[in-house]
């Protein structure tokens, strides 16, 4: 990649993108005006940079401390986000075999255009216009034998990065040459530039007399110790480095990827304490605040006020203000200390000095308030919501909660502010689940919604089916078994296409996980009833997979729950209208079906195999499904799709949103309060809908 001369940057700045706390990616954002760089990138790092306005785009380089799932999961998003915005290449930084776990996920199709390459440290530091990058490995000491002196050193591929950024040359002090009569032109340039000149009287002028002092480079340490036996290194490593720091540069901050256990230790705590006390430093770890996406809670809180049942508010919700109030004074505390928890939109300016300090995200503990406000001036809101709850009363509906649906992702592609990628949880019974479908971030989806009853709930999960080998339907899946691995429970049933599961066998490589789940060719269980012993374990009756228009091992699937009454389910998983699923899913009592695209855009979703609002419709009504509940929604329709006027026995499904089976017939009802709390962009999507048409039909006829 060619870089842009050799000019020191005037602005630097350092974001925290992903603060590490439960749910949440760790991430570092570090921008100038010339470049953008990430440190690690976990799982919705390109979700959070979306809602917090962290530009990816021309995104150079990527240095990764390790090749744990948690550091690197959000690369394959990162770089179909680069992709998408016309952006093509990308560095990584890292142990050497990251651009082999980054190339396999290339079989999904979703990067096919990206050049990645990989820096060679055994070549050098990496340098650029900006700064200088040095990688410094951490070794693992284990203990072996029977006395814990007794240690072995083990090379690893942990890192840590020395960030020096270049000095900024002084600035041309005007006045002086103005009294040395130096004539305007190139001379000052050169005179800037260091160049000593010569005037046309044969006067000489040095540069060191007309030019300011320049400004030394702030350094930027950034720190991962993933295990208490990797602390060792760490502090061999540094500790040549202190006088260093002392007699000259110290780092302006240390950024720590440390998990708490390990930054309390002492000799850890030794190493942040050699350090001056003007160095700043920042824990992206576990620890931190765990509410970042504030777009998700704020449109929770309004479909909420809809229906409490079917839209539960989202965990840590109800203690937002005890939360800020405690973050602004952990933040009060840093301004005086200068250390800090990772608060999401954190911010630290390095250059220039004159804004040189912290800025903090605005509190957001007053949100509530605002959105009942918003809200509140919708016209006919309130006449829609008694209209609703009316309809609902007259229902002849039992209270059964069990079985019920859960949907933790409802766009398709890449994950927007409100939608993230698929994902749908369906609860069995008290005991077991079963999970259709794992995009990534859907484990942060899983903990904001069940916040401290997550670990349950991990428990009860015993089974997924992926639909097929997109990306956007499986890559959260390893983060899923990592979760589980510490909860003694048995290996994840996994009905997954051939290439996801080659996909598994070739990251426990990198990763230990074979053992966290068993593995089932989904293409096996096309005929009824292939494995009744699975049956038993998910409290099914039955299941099938059908074959369904879309790529090369596309499957929906049909199956009925063991349960009193039982319920027969329909998931399309991305799909053209099918024959077989229509056959298969007769009489069903609900059918999950995408409807990727408005209707409108016909001539788009049969270019890329996906079916239209009306097309998901109608396969419902030949179906005889009792409700077709509609999902996978392009990103354009944030909030809410185009529903045609007509429709019966439809419903929308968003993220978060809960339905038990027996309350399915207000999903129908849900459509009018729907549209009217979302008038305005419901509005939009019908006039851009409109401009589509009429854009077409002059095509059409003129060209």
């Amino acid at each position: 990649m060619k870089e842009n001369g050799d000019q020191s940057p005037a602005s630097i700045s350092i974001s925290i993108l992903g603060n590490g706390g439960k749910g949440n990616p760790k991430s570092l954002y570090v921008f100038t005006d010339n470049h953008r760089y990430l440190f690690n990138c976990g799982e919705g790092t390109q979700r959070l940079a979306n809602e917090h306005s962290m530009k990816l785009m021309k995104m150079e380089n990527v240095f990764i401390t390790n090749t744990n799932w948690t550091n690197c999961g959000g690369l394959p998003g990162l770089s179909m986000t680069l992709q998408n915005s016309g952006w093509n290449k990308l560095r990584v930084h890292g142990p050497s075999d990251l651009v082999e776990l980054y190339q396999m996920t290339k079989i999904f199709g979703i990067t096919a255009d990206m050049n990645v390459e990989q820096h060679d440290y055994e070549k050098g530091n990496f340098r650029d216009s900006c700064m200088e990058v040095e990688r410094i490995a951490l070794s693992r000491f284990n203990e072996i034998g029977d006395s814990a002196t007794k240690k072995q050193k083990v090379v690893g591929d942990v890192f840590c990065y020395l960030c020096t950024f270049h000095d900024k040359k002084g600035e041309l002090l005007i006045q002086k040459c103005i009294e040395l009569k130096v004539p305007r032109g190139p001379l000052l340039g050169q005179l800037k530039a260091g160049v000593d000149v010569t005037l046309p009287d044969g006067r000489k002028v040095s540069a060191k007399d007309v030019v300011g002092p320049c400004e030394k480079g702030p350094l930027l340490l950034v720190i991962d110790c993933p295990s208490f036996s990797y602390v060792k290194s760490l502090c061999d490593i540094t500790k040549p480095w202190q006088q260093k720091f002392k007699d000259s540069n110290a780092p302006k901050v240390v950024v720590h990827f440390t998990s708490t256990l390990v930054t309390k230790t002492e000799d850890y705590q030794q190493l942040i304490s050699s350090f001056p006390e003007e160095t700043t430093h920042l824990f992206i770890n576990e620890s931190n605040y765990p509410i970042a996406h504030y777009g998700i809670y704020m449109l929770q809180y309004k479909l909420n006020l809809v229906d409490d049942t079917i839209f539960p508010n989202l965990k840590y919700l109800s203690d937002e203000n005890e939360q800020n109030s405690e973050i602004l004074q952990r933040f009060n505390s840093f301004r005086r200390s200068q250390f800090a928890p990772g608060q999401t939109n954190l911010s630290l300016i390095l250059r220039p000095l004159t804004k040189l300090g912290a800025y903090f995200p605005t509190p957001r503990a007053a949100y509530k308030e605002s959105v009942i406000e918003e809200i509140s001036q919708i016209d006919d809101l309130e006449e829609a919501l008694d209209e609703y709850k009316k309809a609902c009363a007259e229902l002849n509906m039992d209270n059964s909660f069990y079985p019920n649906v859960i949907f933790l992702g409802t766009g398709s592609a890449c994950p927007s502010k409100y939608r993230n990628t698929s994902c749908i949880v369906v609860k069995i019974n008290d005991k077991t689940s079963f999970m259709l479908d794992c995009g990534e971030g859907s484990f942060g989806q899983f903990y904001r919604l069940f916040g401290k009853d997550a670990e349950n709930e991990l428990r009860k999960l015993k089974g997924i089916f992926v639909s097929h080998h997109h990306a956007d339907h499986h890559l959260g899946l390893i983060e899923f078994l990592k979760k589980r691995e510490t909860l003694n429970v048995d290996p994840l049933i996994a009905i997954l296409p051939s290439a996801v599961g080659d996909w598994l066998k070739q990251y426990d490589y990198y990763e230990k996980i074979s053992h966290l789940y068993k593995y089932y060719c989904s293409n096996d269980f096309r005929a009824p009833n292939s494995c009744k012993s699975l049956l038993k374990q998910l409290h099914l009756n039955s299941f099938v997979t059908v074959k369904v228009p879309h790529c090369r091992d596309s499957l929906g699937i049909v199956f009925k729950t063991n349960s009193q009454p039982s319920y027969k389910i329909v998931y399309s998983g991305d799909a053209m209208p099918s024959t077989n699923l229509i056959r298969e899913g007769h009489d069903c009592d609900l059918l999950i079906h995408e409807g990727t695209m408005d209707d409108d855009m016909k001539e788009e979703a049969i270019m890329k195999r996906h079916s239209t609002i009306s097309q998901a419709i109608d396969v419902g009504k030949q179906m005889n499904a009792k409700i077709t509940l509609l999902t996978h929604f392009s990103q354009r329709y944030s909030k809410i799709p185009i529903i045609p006027e007509d429709a019966q026995n439809v419903g929308i499904a968003f993220d978060n949103m809960c339905i038990s089976l027996s309350q399915l017939p207000k999903l129908p009802l849900l459509l009018k309060p729907l549209k009217t709390l979302f008038a305005e962009n419901y509005d939009e999507m019908i006039f851009e809908s409109e401009k589509r048409i009429a854009r077409k039909q002059f095509l059409r006829k003129y060209v």
